[in-house]
């Protein structure tokens, strides 16, 4: 401080010796000389600009005003008055300083330095000036009076300090008595508002700081204090022995907008130790209230300490989300706390880090007794838990430990769940239990080269009244990094459920295990495992296994999933339908390769997903096993990419498929499929459908139909429906077939409309044989059109009445084993196809039908109901110049029972029967009619019961062949009369009788009246003839030439009268 005194020399010189000048530049000259004078005894330029008027200058003073520090103008001074005697002042000594509205400028910046701007330099410079050229007693300016200071803040901490008084400052020690107000703010809603007064005095004996606070208020975020008093003290003696005392208090104190009970602290610290007491209410019943008591230090150099609390969880809950800026949790319930142990002694080298030697050298132990009355749950539920316990705490060599006693358990009740959370847990209570008897759950903290680390090991389990349970288990490591604290090396978990409901599965147990964690500062990685034993009852599965496993990577960028071995699902009693019969086991084989399973982005991109399937051997049938299919082992991925937003697509890829119809010989090939779905607020619809078979093949021997390739697709259309297209193709595309439909959801129904081109078959071209094989023998050289178009509407099976499916026939011809038919047309409508009806009077006609008995113009109508039923209006037909005509026959397809249908014939004429039976040698005349009934049973198939004809008069019979046939050759005398007679025989009478089945003997009696002239001299001959033998045969095979006597097998018997 000897500079100051040199100073003020060299103004008065100036004055003194230049005075007329000097009053001339007073503002510019003296300013500049005292920058000199002041930069010169610093040793260094710490000015850079220095302004000022001089108000007065004599050898008993001096008065400076309007004083400028620097060219940012960071400190200022309306007046200085300087009281000096100018011998003492030749010295460097002065009598009293005066600063009138001192300015200063400071900058707090967010680390709590302080900056002094531009002063910074002045600062440095005055702690670092040696003065040693100065007596020792050496003190320039014995008092110092403020008035009216005010320092300026600006930073981190905005606002104003106003300081007001005098303070004396000697070689020997220093006093002060300062008026202080204060207005601080700090972001948007933190202030501090307070006056009092400071008393600082240092001396020989010790140095002696006391604040007073008369009056205060501080708002921190929801937290505000007002009515603030109290006192804070600090001593020090000359021994260097501290004493400590704090001792405030508020009037009033809120919360988040709830008043708090008259808070307070009170602190100690003296050579006997420490103590301080905090409590929130009433000094003698507080509910919230900690204590810390640290005796002296012991004989080995440590301090005892004790730690007591209790809190009200209510107003602690309050407290806290005031200062942290959030709503109250709403927690009620109590603590209490009880704690002891030893620190260490302050090292004497501060560089030593206090705080690492008391974290490394403390032990302490106790306990903390929790009781919750009521915890609210988060949204999306809601609910009210509750639950006690007691934790233990340990600290010691760096590690503090915090263990449940015993398992520390929770009850919640809700009063409203999520559909998600009822679905996993149901909608009861749910018991949550930290730790159990056997092991805790434990919070360890500690160091590794000098790096906080945080450790949670133990079991947490959630049990429902449902009985789901999910636990977590093992142990979780994390430290913090850059970006917070992130789990670290060695962090082991196991993550179990039971009994636990995801419609539409059932979980018995899961779990997912995480291990092999390695954390850098930008990446993480671990090594998962995930096993699944349930089952899904309503989709049809009675057992489900899932075991899947990979490796995680997490970075900056995005978190990948990796299965590079394939996972497996097994599926047991899988029943696709109640139509089907369940499937004994599905095995399939999931992910495998290096390609990511999972892609979640860490900026705003979607979220991708890929799964690469395999599928075991599957064989689907009925429940009565009718019918069975068998799939082929077939590969499969699903993808799928959606957003934050639950926006996205998903897709499906199916390929190499290969099925067979067991027992069929049916197989499709080269089957793929080509699934799409759009998603939109996570639900996913469908946007396209595409199926391709390369073969639909029948591989018996006769197969039914040629090999077919199918293509199929399907899309969304208007009104939620969705339309599908599907052609098949074959013979060479002679046979097209085309499907086109809507699925209408909304009615659960499905209306396709089905188109056959029309078939064109040609002799010596296209034939039945090249569409179905096993029709060859069928169908030979025919010629004509089959085409089918129309439309078929499920559940119903039914086609609507405007537009029936249709079967066209267009003037069809064929042969074949059982016979020919020429000209056949009609069409057939199908009003359903599930079971099978048509419309009533449907009408089928031929030109001709020869199946061994050629029949002219037949025609049917009839009518298919219900699928069982064929109604058979009437049959009518040309047959031998006759007809042949039935009515009103019903034929229950299903049915097990006999049908009967009546043919009445009229007027067939016995010449043409002549030529149809075609022997050689055989001719007739006359006409017959009468009835056929044909029976056809399930279990015996066709027959003909009580079958008669009548000759409707006279006629004719002569069989006179050139060569006998060796069948009738030597057969004995009866057969030799007969064959007599009927070399020419004139009937008056003839009557036909029959019964028997096809493949079977017939019994046929034919009686027959009238005379032959060339025999007897045309005596009158009666013949009553039994025929017994396999007779469908004589039709089969009449133009083959057979004769009689190859279905004569038993007997014949014959009644000549009058012979």
């Amino acid at each position: 401080m000897h500079w100051l005194g040199r100073v003020l020399i060299v103004l008065a010189l100036a004055v003194a010796v230049l005075a007329p000048a000097v009053w001339l530049g007073r503002d510019t000259m003296l300013p500049r000389l005292a920058q000199w004078a002041i930069n010169r005894s610093l040793g260094t330029e710490a000015i850079d600009a220095l302004a000022f008027r001089v108000q007065r200058v004599g050898l008993d003073g001096l008065s400076l005003t309007d004083i400028r520090v620097n060219r940012d103008d960071q400190a200022s001074i309306d007046r200085l008055d300087v009281v000096y005697e100018w011998r003492a002042l030749l010295a460097g000594r002065v009598a009293d300083v005066v600063l009138v509205g001192p300015t200063v400028s400071i900058r707090v910046d967010d680390d709590g330095s302080v900056s002094f701007g531009s002063l910074d330099r002045v600062r440095a410079a005055i702690l670092d000036r040696d003065d040693a050229g100065a007596p020792a007693d050496f003190w320039p300016v014995p008092s110092v009076r403020l008035i009216g200071t005010r320092i300026n803040i600006a930073g981190a901490v905005a606002g104003a300090v106003r300081l007001t008084g005098p303070a004396t400052l000697a070689p020997g020690g220093l006093g002060a008595t300062l008026d202080i107000d204060a207005d601080l703010r700090r972001g948007f809603g933190d202030r501090l508002v307070a006056s009092g007064r400071a008393v600082l005095g240092a001396g020989p004996e010790g140095r002696r700081f006391v604040v007073t606070l008369e009056t205060g208020e501080i708002t921190f975020g929801q937290l505000s204090l007002s009515g603030l008093k109290g006192t804070a003290s600090l001593g020090q003696s000359s021994e260097g022995a501290v004493t400590a005392v704090i001792d405030l208090r508020a009037r009033e104190a809120w919360a988040a907008g709830a008043a708090m009970p008259l808070p307070a602290v009170f602190a100690r610290l003296d050579r006997f130790g420490a103590s301080a007491v905090m409590r929130l209410g009433p000094v003698d019943a507080p509910d919230t209230r900690l204590a810390i008591t640290i005796d002296r230090r012991d004989e080995d150099g440590r301090h005892r300490i004790q730690i007591e609390g209790t809190a009200d969880l209510a107003r602690l809950d309050t407290v806290l989300a005031a200062v942290m800026g959030r709503a109250a949790v709403g927690v009620t319930g109590s603590a209490a706390l009880r704690a002891a142990g030893a620190i260490p002694e302050a090292p004497d080298d501060p560089g030593l880090g206090w705080a690492d030697v008391l974290w490394r050298e403390t032990t302490a132990s106790g306990g903390i007794d929790l009781r919750f009355d009521a915890i609210p749950t988060p949204d999306p539920v809601r609910g009210v838990a509750t639950g006690s316990g007691r934790l233990v705490v340990a600290m010691a060599a760096g590690r503090l430990v915090v263990e449940t006693v015993g398992p520390f358990q929770i009850d919640t009740e809700f009063a409203r769940t999520s559909q998600a959370f009822e679905r996993v847990l149901g909608d009861g209570p749910l018991t949550m239990t930290l730790g159990s008897k056997a092991r805790p759950l434990s919070l360890l903290l500690t160091t590794v080269d000098a790096v906080p680390r945080l450790a949670i090991a133990g079991p947490v389990t959630a049990r429902a009244v449902s009985g789901a349970t999910v636990s977590v288990d093992g142990q979780a490591l994390a430290a913090p990094m850059s970006r917070g604290w992130r789990l670290v090396n060695d962090t082991e978990l196991a993550i179990t459920a039971s009994h636990v409901t995801l419609e539409p599965l059932r979980v018995e147990r899961a779990q997912l295990t995480i291990t092999d964690l390695t954390v850098t500062e930008d990446t993480t990685s671990a090594v998962w495992a995930l096993a699944v034993d349930g089952s899904a009852p309503s989709a049809g599965a009675e057992g489900i296994a899932l075991s899947l496993a990979g490796h995680a990577e997490h970075d900056a960028a995005r978190t990948t999933l990796v299965a590079r071995e394939p996972g497996r699902l097994i599926m047991r009693g899988v029943a696709v339908g109640d139509a089907l019969a369940p499937m004994e086991t599905v095995t399939v084989a999931l992910g495998g390769g290096s390609r990511p399973l999972l892609v979640v982005p860490a900026d705003e991109a979607p979220v991708t997903l890929r799964m690469p399937m395999s599928l075991s051997a599957l064989r689907l049938a009925d429940r009565a096993e009718t019918w069975a299919v068998a799939i082929d082992p077939t590969h499969a991925t699903f993808e799928a990419s959606v957003d934050r937003a639950g926006r996205g697509s998903a897709r499906l890829r199916l390929r190499d498929g290969r099925a067979e119809a067991i027992g069929t010989g049916v197989t499709l090939e080269g089957l793929a499929a080509d699934l799409r779905l759009a998603v939109a607020a996570g639900v996913p619809s469908l946007d396209r459908l595409e199926l391709v078979a390369a073969r639909l093949s029948d591989r018996r021997r006769l197969p039914w139909f040629v090999p077919l390739s199918l293509e199929a697709s399907a899309r969304p259309a208007a009104g939620g429906r969705v339309g599908f297209l599907a052609t098949a193709r074959g013979a060479n595309g002679a046979l097209v077939i085309d499907v086109a439909g809507q699925v209408m959801p909304s009615r659960d129904a499905v209306l396709a409309t089905f188109k056959v081109f029309p078939i064109e078959f040609i002799p010596g071209g296209l034939q039945p044989a090249d569409l179905v094989p096993a029709a060859a023998a069928l169908f030979r050289d025919a010629s004509g059109r089959v085409a089918v178009d129309g439309t078929v509407g499920w559940p119903t099976a039914s086609a609507p009445v405007d537009d029936p499916l249709t079967v066209s026939i267009a003037d069809l011809s064929f042969t074949g084993s059982l016979g020919s038919v020429s000209g056949l047309k009609g069409e057939v409508s199908l009003t359903g196809v599930d079971p099978i009806e048509t419309a009533s009077d449907q009408v089928l006609m031929a030109t001709a039908i020869d199946l061994g008995v050629p029949i002219a113009q037949p025609v049917v109508r009839f009518q298919v109901t219900d699928g069982d039923t064929l109604r058979l209006n009437r049959i009518e037909a040309r047959f031998a110049d006759g007809m042949v005509l039935a009515e009103d026959v019903v034929i229950p397809l299903a049915a097990d029972e006999e049908v009967t249908m009546t043919f009445d014939v009229t007027d067939v004429d016995a010449a043409r029967l002549a030529e149809v039976v075609d022997l050689a040698g055989l001719e007739a005349s006359g006409t017959l009619s009468g009835r056929l009934p044909v029976v056809w049973s399930p279990r015996d198939g066709v027959s003909v019961r009580a079958a008669r004809l009548a000759a409707n008069g006279g006629g004719t019979v002569r069989y006179a062949p050139a060569t006998l046939p060796t069948a009738l050759r030597d057969v004995g005398p009866e057969v030799s009369l007969m064959l007599q007679v009927i070399r020419n025989l004139v009937y008056e009478r003839l009557e036909l009788e029959a019964d028997g089945k096809p493949g079977e003997p017939f019994d046929i009696k034919l009686r027959v009246r009238g005379a032959n002239p060339d025999l007897y001299d045309g005596h009158p001959v009666a013949l009553n003839v039994t025929l017994t033998g396999r007779l469908d045969e004589l039709f089969l095979n009449a133009r083959r030439s057979l004769g009689l006597g190859d279905v004569l097998l038993r007997r014949i018997q014959t009644d000549a009268l009058g012979g």
